[in-house]
C-alpha cells in the first residue's frame, strides 16, 4: 500500500481544493508584502483550554509559535481574550517578553531574503504590560545576518504607560530601519526589563521603502470604481481615477482578486493592461529621486489566464524625466502564458536598475498586445540602492538609524475571538 486515498465524492472534492490551494499559493513569484512569517503570532500549538490566560516558553522552545524561537530567558504567549490587542491589527494572540523567570529574547525564522541594499522598516506594536514591573521597560532590537550580530549597538525602544490596565493597554507602533545584505537574516527581540513584567509586543512586519505611492492600484481617487460580476471595471483614457496613476491611452482594467489571484503584495487589486480591443499605457505620478543616486525598480507581471491560447507579447516598462522629458532607463518585458492557468498564474518580480540623472521621474507602463486580453500588473516598488556595510560570512553590518513613528497611542477596546480551523490531512 503506498498511501492512503480519499475512498467518498466529498473527500476528493476536498482533497481537489487542497491541492489547487497549494499550487495557487506556492507558484505565486513576487517580493511579499511582509518578509515576516507569522509576524502577528496567530499561529500557535496550544491547548488554551489548559492555559487561559497564557503560557510560558524556556530557552529552547521553537515549536509552538511557528517561525519564532525562544533563544534565552523565557516569554510568555498572550491570549487577546485577556489582554487586548492593538485596535489596528486585532488579533487573538501577542507576546509578552518576560515570564516569572525574568526576561527573555525572541528570535524569528530567516526572513524572505532582504534584497541588497534595499532599505526596510522593521515595524512592531509596543506596550506596557500592566499587570506591574518597573515603570518603565525596553526591549532591544538585533538584526542578525548569518546569524552574527550587527556591528552597530541595537536600538532600544522603552515605554512606560503605568495607567493602562488589561482592556485597556495603550499601543504604540515603532519603527526600526536597515539595509538588505541579500544574505539570511533574522531579527531578535531582548527584553531589558528585569522581573517578571517586561513589554508586550505584536504585529510583526519587515517591509521595503516603497519611494512610489499607491504602487499595488489599492486606493482610488472620488468618486471611485464599481465591480460588476466580472470583477473588474474598465478604465478608458484620459483618467485619474487610480489614485496616483494616470490612464494615457487605450484602456485597462481595474480587477479584484475574486477574478485574477494577485501577487504576493498583499494587495487586493491589480490591472490587465488591455481593455476594449486594444492595449493601454499608465504613467505614475512624480517620484523624487537624489541625483547621482542608484534606483531600482521593482514590479510583478504575468500572462492573463483568460486567453484561450497562452497569451503572449511584451510590456515595456520606461523611467522618464519630468523636466527634460528623457527616457532615462527602459525595459522590454516578456509576456508568455504557457503552462499557467488561473490556478497559476505565474507571477514573476521584474528588475530594473537606472541612475539618477534627474530629481524627478515618472514611470510609464505599455503594453504591446493586440486584443482584449493583455499582462497583468501588480506591486510596482521603486527603492534607492543604499550603502551596505562590509560584512564577511559571519560578519554584521552597519544599521541606519531607527525611530520610533509617532503614532497617537490608541486604546483596544474590541473583544478578539477565536476561530476553529479544519485540517485535511494527505500521506502519500
Amino acid at each position: 500500500m503506498r498511501g492512503w486515498a480519499p475512498q467518498t465524492p466529498l473527500l476528493q472534492l476536498l482533497v481537489t481544493v487542497l491541492i489547487l490551494s497549494i499550487t495557487m499559493s506556492s507558484k505565486v513569484g513576487g517580493d511579499p508584502a511582509n518578509l515576516v512569517s507569522n509576524g502577528d503570532f496567530e499561529d500557535q500549538y496550544f491547548n488554551w483550554d489548559l492555559y487561559p490566560q497564557m503560557d510560558v516558553l524556556n530557552d529552547g522552545s521553537m515549536n509552538f509559535i511557528p517561525s519564532f524561537t525562544v533563544i534565552s530567558g523565557g516569554i510568555q504567549v498572550v491570549n487577546g481574550l485577556e489582554y487586548v490587542a492593538p485596535v489596528w491589527e486585532p488579533g487573538s494572540y501577542l507576546i509578552h517578553l518576560n515570564c516569572w523567570q525574568g526576561p527573555g529574547s525572541l528570535e524569528t525564522a530567516p526572513l524572505a531574503t532582504p534584497r541588497w541594499g534595499a532599505t526596510y522598516n522593521l515595524s512592531f506594536d509596543l506596550a506596557d504590560n500592566p499587570d506591574g514591573g518597573p515603570i518603565n521597560k525596553g526591549v532591544a532590537v538585533h538584526i542578525l545576518v548569518n546569524e552574527a550580530k550587527t556591528e552597530s549597538e541595537p536600538s532600544i525602544f522603552n515605554v512606560s504607560n503605568p495607567e493602562s490596565h488589561r482592556r485597556s493597554i495603550i499601543w504604540q507602533t515603532v519603527i526600526h530601519t536597515f539595509v538588505g545584505t541579500g544574505q539570511h537574516t533574522t531579527i531578535v527581540f531582548e527584553s531589558l526589563t528585569q522581573g517578571s513584567f517586561g513589554v508586550l509586543i505584536d504585529n510583526v512586519r519587515v517591509s521595503l521603502v516603497n519611494l512610489l505611492d499607491n504602487g499595488s492600484f489599492d486606493n482610488l481617487n472620488p468618486p471611485g470604481l464599481s465591480r460588476n460580476l466580472t470583477f473588474f471595471s474598465t478604465v478608458q483614457a484620459p483618467s485619474d481615477i487610480i489614485r496616483n496613476w494616470f490612464v494615457t491611452d487605450g484602456a485597462i482594467k481595474w480587477a479584484g482578486t475574486e477574478r485574477w489571484h494577485s501577487s504576493t503584495d498583499e494587495s487586493f487589486y491589480l490591472l490587465d493592461m488591455n481593455a476594449n480591443g486594444g492595449p493601454g499605457t499608465i504613467i505614475s505620478g512624480k517620484v523624487s529621486l537624489r541625483k547621482g543616486a542608484k534606483y531600482v525598480v521593482l514590479f510583478d507581471s504575468a500572462a492573463n489566464p483568460d486567453s484561450t491560447l497562452p497569451l503572449r507579447g511584451t510590456m515595456i516598462l520606461t523611467v522618464q524625466g519630468v523636466v527634460s522629458g528623457d527616457v532615462l532607463a527602459s525595459r522590454s518585458i516578456t509576456i508568455d502564458g504557457s503552462g499557467f492557468s488561473a490556478f497559476s498564474i505565474g507571477w514573476r518580480t521584474e528588475r530594473l536598475e537606472f541612475p539618477a540623472r534627474e530629481t524627478e521621474i515618472y514611470l510609464t507602463f505599455s503594453s504591446k498586445i493586440p486584443g482584449d486580453i493583455g499582462p497583468l500588473l501588480d506591486n510596482v516598488a521603486i527603492y534607492q540602492v543604499s550603502k551596505v556595510g562590509p560584512f564577511t560570512a559571519r560578519g554584521g553590518y552597519a544599521l541606519l538609524k531607527s525611530k520610533a513613528i509617532a503614532v497617537k497611542p490608541l486604546i483596544s477596546m474590541n473583544l478578539c475571538w477565536l476561530l476553529g480551523s479544519v485540517c485535511l490531512l494527505l500521506w502519500i
